[in-house]
């Protein structure tokens, strides 16, 4: 019975051991994705700038699968951010989860009218939707060191 005991505590050890490797691995990973993560975004918007700020580029038909491909791939990168990719760099701080929540909901809100067709909305949302992307890049340290490579030129 002690024998039998002494297997259960090995095993229950083991077991635990290696769940709580396999979080720490997860959180190295969510860690180090975030740098990644914001490049990814950081592509997105730079494709979207142009037509975001040159509203007859943003309606036109000829350029309709191009922005809507643009949006889908921006809403679908900001979805890959999670809050906690950004504790390690920022800090346990509640603008990372409001930044990302409303940036999700906006680039879907983006999307979705420029896919019915409300152009015009759509390209207000998005437009709006960079705020989000300002104000942490505007009040935070890490984002203040973020390099935005964006033509105003072209704009």
């Amino acid at each position: 019975m002690i024998r039998t005991m002494k297997r259960s505590f090995q095993l229950l050890f083991s077991l635990s051991l290696l769940v709580s490797c396999d979080t720490f691995s997860k959180k190295d990973k969510v860690q180090a994705n975030w740098p990644g993560a914001m490049q990814n975004m950081a592509a997105d918007v730079k494709k979207l700038v142009p037509f975001i700020y040159d509203r007859e580029a943003y309606t036109d038909p000829k350029n309709h699968e191009q922005v809507l491909a643009y949006l889908r791939e921006f809403a679908q990168a900001a979805h890959h951010v999670a809050p906690e990719m950004g504790k390690s760099f920022l800090g346990d701080d509640l603008l990372i989860q409001y930044s990302l929540k409303n940036l999700k909901e906006d680039l879907n809100r983006a999307a979705y009218t420029f896919h019915i067709g409300q152009k015009d909305f759509s390209r207000m949302t998005a437009k709006a939707s960079l705020n989000h992307c300002f104000r942490c890049h505007s009040v935070t340290q890490a984002g203040k060191s973020a390099a935005w490579e964006i033509d105003v030129n072209s704009m």
